[in-house]
């Protein structure tokens, strides 16, 4: 057991004493008697495998490998897991697990028939999404059998994973992409090599072995030089993809621009049907124009009325208007104050007639 999975272990709660006897035993049968502790095993053991894979970046995983990997070592006694093959049908069932089939008819048959999980490669998705985002791209089958290879995977040009995890489709960025992760992948690890071997050197020299000293310095220069030669492949794909790209974005842009002028073509009108247009436009508006003057006109004809005929009349209206306005004034001054003397029979009779007289011209007055 190494340290991941004691550190794993000791910081889970679930693992207390008291629950390592059932924890560690093949708990399918409490599925049948006592399902809340099978539930209560199994998710225990998914949280465990789960974390495992993420904390190791576990791309494969073994069954019995797995197995050796969470036996528990404890002062009380080694606990191995035997129940673990529940779990990871689960994993698979949820879709953080995929079995790795074999290719063709025969040994697909012969798969089915042998079929026992733990006797089977599983394929642990989230690190293939953590590839694909180191790759910052998508994985194609190509790129996974080489993963796959560098991890130890038998036969792997007759392997394929179950569900699509990766793009099948041949893509310049994905292919760049994925050389760019493996020099990456090979600087790094050309720097750890240099470093243990200066380290080698200092510590051959501190032994008095110059022999040693002197052919580790050889080796690390090797390897230096392998470093810088990976370095400027790095850059080479760097400026390969960026030109790619570069490439890609022009393309889109001239497709674009073809589009947009097929577009214009299409919504434009040749000149002369235009001139035509608007001068035809312009007749109807002329048109218009003249109508609207002459429903404008007089229905009467001018000439038919006499001046002096129409200066006469206008000049009586104004006389009739002054007359009746003198009337008025006259009426208002026969109004009769209360500190004015009684008037006798005879002056009532006479302001009587005046006012009667006054009265009738008023009525008198055409409307």
């Amino acid at each position: 057991m190494n340290e991941l999975t004691r550190n794993i272990y000791e910081t889970d709660p679930d693992f207390r004493p008291t629950r390592l006897v059932s924890l560690f035993s093949d708990y399918k049968h409490l599925e049948e008697v006592n399902y809340e502790g099978f539930k209560a095993n199994l998710q225990t053991w998914k949280r465990v495998i789960v974390k495992l894979i993420d904390q190791a970046n576990l791309l494969v995983l073994n069954y019995y490998d797995l197995q050796k990997q969470l036996t528990y070592t404890t002062n009380t006694g080694e606990y191995i897991p035997q129940g673990l093959y529940i779990a990871l049908e689960e994993l698979v069932k949820d879709g953080k697990l995929e079995y790795i089939k074999p290719k063709g008819t025969l040994g697909y048959l012969r798969w089915m028939v042998t079929w026992d999980i733990r006797k089977q490669k599983l394929i642990c998705v989230d690190t293939v999404k953590k590839i694909k985002d180191k790759v910052k791209g998508e994985v194609n089958e190509l790129h996974m059998k080489s993963l796959l290879g560098e991890l130890g995977i038998e036969d792997e040009e007759k392997i394929v994973v179950e569900s699509q995890l990766f793009d099948i489709e041949q893509n310049p960025i994905t292919n760049i992409n994925f050389a760019i992760y493996q020099v990456e992948n090979c600087i790094a690890t050309k720097n750890k090599e240099i470093n243990r071997y200066k380290s080698l050197v200092k510590e051959s020299i501190r032994e008095k072995n110059l022999d040693n000293a002197k052919s580790q310095l050889k080796i690390s220069k090797i390897m230096e030089m392998q470093r810088i030669k990976a370095l400027e492949r790095l850059e080479q794909l760097h400026l390969l993809k960026s030109k790619i790209e570069e490439s890609e974005n022009n393309k889109i842009v001239i497709e674009s621009l073809n589009t947009g002028n097929d577009a214009l073509k299409s919504l434009s009108t040749d000149i002369n049907e235009v001139e035509d247009l608007v001068e035809e436009l312009n007749d109807e508006v002329h048109k218009v124009d003249s109508v609207s003057d002459l429903l404008g006109q007089s229905v009467t004809d001018e000439s038919t009325f006499k001046e002096d005929d129409i200066d006469e009349e206008l000049r009586k209206i104004e006389n009739e208007e002054a007359e009746m306005d003198q009337t008025l004034k006259d009426l208002e001054d026969l109004k009769i104050e209360p500190s004015v003397k009684k008037l006798s029979d005879n002056e009532k009779k006479g302001v009587d007639d005046v006012y009667n007289k006054k009265e009738k011209k008023l009525l008198a007055l055409p409307n």
